[in-house]
């Protein structure tokens, strides 16, 4: 069992025992049903669900993440589901980059209604593509980082690239702090630098008290990833929820990974500079991390033996 505690659209998770199963007023699955999930290759993906009891109105969402492109089909569908009811909703993609990818399906029941009876549920299909080979399934791989596609990239290619040699990314994190009116630094957060074609991290550091961070990694392309974690703790989205009514069940659960501030593609054939300001949510969720840390430094300080 879990208790969760929600501020500001944020989730904190206390461990109480041991964790169940969570349910659903229908069983849902998601897979490939047509094509191939290669780079280049069209593929279809199928996401059936069944009723276990009559339902309202409810929308079904396809999720797509850059680097994969819709072809055809349905993206939002709108459906009646009653009882013991099987219904599929279809749609055709094609990756047009290779590397790890999660495409997410989301089930809201009476989205009109989503403050009193808090219904999000969510299904995952991760894939992992090349130009030869690819693989996919309901569970990530361990260890490997997906969607790591950004809008744009910062950074050069040159025509005729130089011999392999080892350049840095650089940059200063800030957050907005509403007491202060002023920017204060993100201190020991969490800062990976990611091969996008395989999803596995090359380097990775933590901030300084000052929100300085340094990468360096042989030359080549690659996606900078800044967490919303630090050395004591991290932050996660909701997206389900868990409230026990006297005559029916109804699930919260988090994000199954740490929330990402940002993620941007960078080309690595000089030494660049990606600085990050955090503000609105992301700035709540820059303090949220700050105070975890600075209540666990102070636990530790007051009590012993270490």
């Amino acid at each position: 069992m879990k208790s969760i505690i929600i501020f500001s659209g944020l989730v904190l998770i206390v461990s109480l025992g041991k964790s169940e199963q969570p349910t659903a007023p229908f069983y849902t699955r998601i897979g490939v049903t047509e094509g191939n999930v290669k780079v280049n290759s069209e593929f279809t993906i199928t996401f059936s669900l069944k009723a276990l009891m009559d339902l309202p109105m409810s929308l079904v969402i396809y999720e797509v993440p850059k680097g994969v492109e819709w072809i055809g089909g349905t993206l939002v569908d709108t459906i009646y589901p009653n009882q013991n009811d099987s219904i599929s909703v279809l749609a055709r993609f094609k990756i047009t980059q290779p590397g790890p990818y999660c495409i997410t399906v989301h089930t809201i029941i009476a989205p009109s209604d989503t403050i009193s009876f808090l219904q999000h549920f969510a299904k995952d299909l991760y894939i992992m593509s090349t130009v030869d080979s690819a693989t996919y399934g309901e569970e990530p791989q361990e260890g490997l980082y997906y969607n790591l596609i950004s809008d744009e990239m910062i950074g050069e290619i040159p025509p005729e690239p130089p011999p392999t040699e080892s350049y840095t990314v650089s940059g200063t994190l800030r957050y907005w702090n509403k007491l202060t009116n002023s920017y204060e630094p993100m201190q020991n957060i969490l800062v990976k630098l990611i091969n996008p074609n395989i999803g596995q991290v090359v380097a990775s550091t933590y901030t300084d008290l000052a929100g300085y961070y340094s990468l360096s990694a042989n030359q080549g392309e690659y996606t900078l990833l800044i967490l919303a974690q630090n050395t004591a703790g991290e932050v996660h989205e909701c997206w389900r929820a868990d409230v026990d009514y006297p005559i029916i069940d109804i699930d919260l659960d988090c994000s199954p990974a740490t929330y990402v501030f940002l993620t941007q593609q960078v080309s690595l054939y000089s030494n660049i500079v990606v600085n990050f300001n955090a503000s609105g949510e992301n700035a709540d969720r820059a303090r949220i991390l700050w105070r975890i840390k600075r209540d666990k430094d102070w636990m530790w300080s007051h009590t012993s033996p270490h």
